[in-house]
């Protein structure tokens, strides 16, 4: 699989053949909920006395993972990773509606739906159908799998393996599309195409494995 990262842009876009596979991920990719999740693990360190500045919560959720950053903490300040889990999910539960869709989001999926095939898989759990639901997005996936499905967290390539066998998707024409180069890593586990989705205010940094790099998601379109 090629390793080298095409940069689109208005001015430089890709020739669209139609008959790809896209697989999202959801937070910071879909929808725009990063507000939420900081919002709410700031609420759960406060109540345990841990400061954390949220610039710093924000570059470790993104460049590893709020699963990473729990284990971190309960390992660091002697807490219980069940109960840190639990507690962030029911605080989370309360902000749910805050979250709004990322810029353009819905109507890339409006212009890929029908020429292509569309699902996702993301680490979120029960409140990602509400979310997509509520968004109106919901209509436009085959199948999404959470982290209800029971599968090892990214890296592992195993829920896109999964999605792949079900779904007799040729790995040639399949995308994964997110916000962190975590995603990328668990393309490449995969054997399928990573699209580095970063935003003008993203703190994340290109590791050089994605295939390509995009600022906009529109510019899926012309993948």
């Amino acid at each position: 699989m090629c390793n080298s990262i095409l940069f689109l842009s208005g001015a430089e876009t890709l020739r669209s053949d139609g008959g790809k596979n896209f697989i999202f991920d959801l937070d910071g990719t879909l929808i725009d909920s990063y507000g939420v999740i900081l919002s709410s693990v700031s609420e759960l360190l406060q109540r345990e006395g841990i400061v954390f500045e949220r610039e710093v919560l924000k570059k470790t959720i993104l460049r590893s993972s709020l699963g990473a950053l729990f284990e971190e903490l309960a390992s660091g300040y002697g807490l219980s990773l069940s109960y840190l889990n639990a507690e962030y999910r029911r605080v989370s539960a309360e902000r749910q509606t805050e979250i709004c869709q990322m810029p353009n989001a819905l109507e890339t999926l409006r212009g890929l739906y029908g020429k292509n095939r569309l699902f996702v898989y993301t680490h979120r759990g029960v409140t990602t159908r509400p979310v997509l639901k509520r968004l109106g997005m919901d209509g436009f996936f085959e199948e999404v799998v959470t982290s209800e499905n029971g599968f090892p967290r990214k890296p592992s390539p195993d829920a896109l393996d999964y999605l792949i066998g079900k779904h007799a998707l040729d790995r040639e024409k399949t995308y994964y599309v997110g916000d962190r180069t975590l995603d990328a890593e668990c393309a490449s586990g995969a054997s399928v195409k990573s699209v580095l989705y970063l935003p003008k205010d993203s703190v994340v940094l290109p590791s050089g494995k994605e295939n390509y790099v995009v600022s906009d998601l529109k510019e899926l379109l012309f993948l």
